[in-house]
């Protein structure tokens, strides 16, 4: 049996193919590649008197045709395995799947020689139609007899069999996609119709003659596409519109096309593709994706899901622990499939960018393979990473994807088997290991040509990138992204770390400021483009560059440091970081963090202005910072969105707090409390003044990345009672596994708060909610106690006796 590899390069037809070796004849496939012809009798040894060998047609694989040539001018042929072996010489007695399998590899040159012998539009000559006229007239009038009965269509004459090599209508390969001609007109029910204003016909493309197809551009740069046929009557703007044997017709070449690019980049590693399906992938993106949608159709791929295995769970009747390679089926063992999952990506990103390959164990026996991995970009939130088992043939993919970015699910595509190391870990990927074949072949139909071509070679560079829009959150950045460059950044001398690409950069997505500022290792390795990751997705395959992301869901202590070191040497930031460390040398400092919206205290502006009031009575002279939404950049009136960020009325979260912090600033102008207020002011500016501060009070939720992450300041977030008692992630801000050397953070008292929506009801994990301020200004006292008094009142030991004398 040929390999993929092999068949890859293998000719639809062949020429002095048959050799004798020996006392038998051989049948020579490749150069490398030999088989004995044997038929009921045996080996083949000699040939009946007259007879001789032709040409060998290898287009209905793994049906070969051999044809014999008589000297009497006549042929006949003989069908055979690929072991040479004589399986007949009637395609109506094959076993049905090889006929139907002929029906589908041989019904579209019968429909483009139909389609040539009435007059039209010159076409590209397909390679199995080439293939087809080389024969005999004999063999070719038999072969297309059969293939018409099939369809259920008349035999065409002998005249439609033979077309010159030099006929006009005749177009070579090179241009299969060619400018329209000056004269094109298109009809519908045989009269002239015309494009919409500022449509024009692009290119005139007949690939899947006698369909041809019509790629439209307007002048806006949108695309459009009309099928019609040779004679310019349209069919239809989408590919299902088509009906009958144009139907069926377009339907056969996109299966044999799409299956090609199955079995070629997504079986296993990949493999050059043939003349037809390398043009396809010269269509525009919206045709390839219009006849993709076809092909699912027609094939049930739309109704068709993959098999889904929790590692930790037996696999469903009647799927096995197990997948077919090139050389025939291996076991899938559960442990080692459940560590083939749960192997931590991060580590052999880094090796990746260290010596270009990863380290992965085997889902077989759990033996560490060395892959060089093809990187498929999904889109800016999931990759896929195709590896393969040299040793067994078998191929698999790692699905990675979310904010800490990580592998989540196995998938092997000869099974279609989608595995995880548990049920929890598939649900989480599901969205797109669902289908994830069709996924994949939907990826590959997008991006064509310039994907297909950087599988066929190791990546050139190996670089790193943000997600960008919409993935760019106050909180996320600093625990996820800032938290991976620090370890990327660890683990590598400068000169050694790539470059890292950041998108999106009209939405300011270096929240904290430039990352060659917080990373100097960084200098001159920092790539900004205005444009999203996924737009830059086909650049990231023509340039073959593998992309990384390293991130974290723990952030070491060293980020924030490193933030707050930034600002303080940045000549930008001199004057706001001067006044806060004056406000610190002059009296207390503390951050009153404002969250409007959701999950925040119900009257958010009656309590701020209780607390403030407190905290004057308590400290007197005292500098108290507002803090909430900061402004995105530069650009005062932006800011990074939060979860509903609009109040009904139109009134955002900003102007809510602003007028909070301007109230405040109007009550106590002119007393020993001075009102900072950061809201609408870039978030380094938050940053500065809660690196002073001597605690914080705030809701819980994204505003104390600031205040936690990057400053480490003590503090009290408030925070419901369902969320008290049930968030899972409420340890985020003060747990040693979630921060370095955690400072003091406190909750309210349970009994100090009381949700507003009723427990059990939709969305209790997002109410709001009153406090017993009694109970909760007890609690800031505290924080007064602990972290006030001490600095600006340090204790004065009394002398010993000994040093009074």
């Amino acid at each position: 049996m040929l390999t993929r590899e092999q068949l890859a390069v293998l000719n639809p037809i062949l020429s002095d193919a048959v050799v004798l070796r020996g006392d038998t004849y051989h049948l020579r496939l490749l150069a490398d590649v030999e088989v004995p012809i044997v038929n009921s009798a045996g080996p083949l040894k000699s040939f009946n008197d007259g007879w001789r060998p032709g040409l060998v047609l290898t287009l209905f694989h793994p049906v070969l045709l051999l044809e014999f040539l008589h000297e009497g001018g006549h042929a006949g042929f003989w069908l055979l395995n690929p072991e040479g072996v004589f399986i007949g010489n009637d395609f109506t007695a094959l076993p049905p799947f090889l006929f139907e399998l002929v029906g589908l590899r041989g019904g579209p040159a019968v429909n483009w020689l139909a389609a040539m012998g009435t007059p039209g539009l010159a076409c590209m000559q397909p390679a199995s139609v080439s293939a087809l006229l080389a024969l005999h007239l004999d063999v070719r009038r038999e072969i297309v007899r059969t293939l018409c009965a099939k369809a259920g269509q008349p035999m065409l004459p002998d005249a439609m069999l033979e077309i010159a090599a030099d006929d006009p209508l005749v177009l070579s390969p090179a241009q299969a996609r060619i400018a329209p001609p000056d004269d094109l007109v298109i009809t519908a029910a045989d009269m002239p119709t015309h494009l919409g204003a500022g449509w024009r016909v692009d290119r005139v493309s007949t690939l899947f003659a006698p369909v041809v197809i019509l790629e439209l551009l307007h002048e806006d740069g949108h695309q459009g596409v009309w099928y019609v046929d040779r004679r310019v009557e349209l069919l239809g703007n989408t590919a299902q519109q088509l009906r009958g044997a144009m139907r069926t017709h377009l339907e056969s070449v996109c299966t044999v096309v799409f299956e090609e690019l199955r079995e070629r980049l997504i079986m296993a590693p990949a493999l050059p593709l043939s003349e037809t399906a390398s043009s396809f992938l010269q269509l525009q993106r919206l045709t390839r994706d219009d006849l993709l949608s076809l092909y699912f159709l027609s094939s049930g791929l739309n109704e068709t899901v993959a098999h889904r295995w929790p590692a930790d769970e037996p696999p469903p009747a009647p799927m096995s622990y197990s997948a077919s390679t090139p050389t025939g089926q291996v076991l899938l063992d559960p442990n080692h499939t459940r560590a083939t999952c749960q192997h931590f990506l991060r580590t052999e990103l880094f090796r990746q960018a260290g010596d270009g390959a990863m380290m992965w164990p085997s889902p077989v026996d759990g033996h560490m393979i060395r892959v060089v991995p093809r990187t498929f970009y999904i889109d800016d939130f999931s990759f896929a990473y195709q590896m393969c088992d040299d040793r067994t043939g078998l191929t698999f993919y790692i699905f990675a994807q979310e904010g800490f970015f990580r592998g989540f699910a196995a998938y092997f595509p000869s099974a279609d088997l989608v595995v995880g190391a548990d049920r929890l870990q598939m649900d989480i990927s599901i969205r797109y290991t669902h289908k994830a074949g069709q996924t994949l072949l939907r990826h590959v139909t997008l991006y064509g040509a310039d994907l297909a071509t950087s599988l066929l070679q190791p990546p050139a560079e190996i670089v790193h990138a943000f997600r960008g829009y919409p993935a760019i959150h106050l909180g996320h950045f600093v625990w996820q992204d800032l938290s991976g460059v620090s370890y990327l950044v660890d683990a590598f001398p400068p000169e050694k770390l790539p470059r890292f690409y950041v998108f999106d950069t009209a939405h300011h997505p270096e929240i904290y400021g430039p990352i060659d500022e917080i990373f100097p290792e960084l200098a001159g390795k920092v790539v900004r483009i205005e444009g999203s990751f996924v737009s830059h997705i086909e650049q990231f395959y023509r340039d073959r560059q593998s992309v990384i992301k390293s991130t974290g869901i723990s952030v070491p202590g060293q980020v924030g440091r490193r933030i707050i070191a930034a600002l303080r040497r940045s000549e930008r930031w001199h004057e706001p970081v001067l006044q806060a460390a004056q406000a610190n040398a002059r009296g207390a400092v503390v951050v009153v963090g404002l969250r409007i919206g959701n999950r925040t205290i119900e009257d958010m502006e009656g309590f701020t202005i209780d607390l403030v009031a407190m905290l004057a009575r308590e400290l007197g002279r005292v500098t108290i910072v507002i803090d909430g939404h900061n402004s995105a950049g530069d650009q005062p009136g932006s800011t990074y969105a939060s979860f509903g960020d609009t109040l009904t009325g139109g009134s955002t979260f900003m102007q809510r707090e602003m007028a909070i912090a301007d109230s405040l600033e109007q009550r106590y102008r002119g007393t020993d409390v001075t009102i900072v207020s950061n809201i609408d002011r870039p978030v380094q500016e938050s940053v500065i003044w809660c690196s002073e501060a001597d605690f914080f009070v705030a809701p819980w939720g994204a505003a104390l990345a600031k205040y936690r992450w990057v400053c480490n300041t003590p503090g009290l977030a408030t925070v419901g009672r369902w969320n008290l008692e049930n968030r899972h992630d409420l340890a985020i801000y003060h747990h040693p596994a979630a921060m370095d050397h955690p400072t003091p953070m406190y909750f309210n008292a349970i009994e100090a708060v009381t949700d507003v929506a009723e427990p059990g009801s939709e969305g209790v994990d997002r109410s709001n909610y009153t406090l017993d301020e009694t109970l909760v200004f007890a609690q800031v006292r505290d924080l007064i106690a602990a972290h006030v008094t001490p600095r600006l009142h340090p204790a004065v030991e009394e002398p010993t006796e000994h040093e009074a004398a």
